[in-house]
């Protein structure tokens, strides 16, 4: 009995000296993880939030050269002006038929000239697509939509456009607020009307005319 003892000893201190512990458990492989990029961004994919108040409009003046003269598509028009400071160019939209006063054979008359510009800079929300029951009726994709906000409420697009220029597409939130956006309805557009939906939009800025005269 002893003898075993001994031998039982001698055996585990043998297995001691040769380090025999136990493995440690193996690391577990990482799952990989699916990162959307941006150029694959769909609007149902950007978050929702809440409408926040935007900066109120101003209105800037400017004297520069004018440069460019050009039609967007009737009514609109839009001017290009080189500021004197050196800084960067100002782009700047007006409508002829609510400012009649501006007149593209008028402007082009301008060109190359030093003028004096006077135009309102308004933030405004600009819509991209609008998601009913999880479908976005535009299908609207890409990496802008990396900066795009979403609101949810009940939308009002009550008739398809006809005219030249964009209706007012309107988008009431739980809580009361109404944001509007200008917007050329489409026949889905409309037949959205009145449903709870999810607006996917950006906030941009944009510069329309209010007075332009040549620099004395």
């Amino acid at each position: 009995m002893k003898k075993i003892q001994a031998l039982t000893a001698v055996a585990a201190f043998f297995l001691a000296s040769c380090g025999n512990t136990p493995a440690p458990a193996p690391t577990p492989t990482p799952t990989p993880t699916t990162t959307t990029k941006p150029a694959d961004l769909d609007a149902y994919s950007v978050p929702a939030t809440t409408p926040a108040a935007l900066p109120a409009a101003k209105t800037i003046k400017v004297e520069g050269q004018l440069s460019e003269a050009a039609d967007a598509g009737y009514p609109m028009g839009y001017i290009s002006l080189i500021p004197t400071d050196k800084s960067p160019q100002v782009n700047i939209n007006f409508n002829q038929e609510i400012d009649p006063v501006f007149k593209l054979e008028d402007l082009t008359k301008m060109l190359n000239k030093t003028v004096v510009v006077e135009y309102e800079d308004a933030a405004a929300y600009e819509l991209l697509d609008v998601v009913v029951d999880k479908k976005a009726i535009f299908e609207y994709k890409g990496a802008i939509l990396a900066d795009a906000v979403k609101f949810t409420g009940t939308l009002s697009a009550p008739a398809e456009t006809t005219g030249d220029m964009p209706d007012d597409v309107t988008l009431k939130t739980a809580d009361g607020q109404v944001i509007t956006f200008q917007y050329f309805i489409t026949p889905s557009l409309a037949a959205a009307n009145g449903k709870t939906v999810d607006v996917v939009a950006l906030v941009a800025n944009k510069q329309s005319l209010k007075k332009i005269s040549l620099a004395k």
